[in-house]
């Protein structure tokens, strides 16, 4: 796990700039900074974003995320 958080804005250019990128595996304490990841879905809707925390398991299954490990 990384102790850095990558701005949504930069993962949105990376997904825009690189149709290879699908998702990114993200997992980070701070709930709003992963939620905010889903704006990249407005860049490319099949982009994933992948979270394993379980205690945050529900709230992203409701927001759309797909829940990893």
């Amino acid at each position: 796990m990384t102790r850095d958080c990558f701005n949504v804005d930069v993962i949105s250019a990376l997904a825009k700039n690189n149709p290879n990128i699908i998702g990114i595996e993200y997992t980070i304490a701070d709930l709003n900074h992963v939620l905010s990841m889903q704006n990249v879905k407005e860049i490319n809707p099949d982009f994933s974003v992948l979270a394993a925390f379980e205690n945050q398991a529900m709230g992203l299954l409701v927001c759309g995320f797909r829940w990893a490990y």
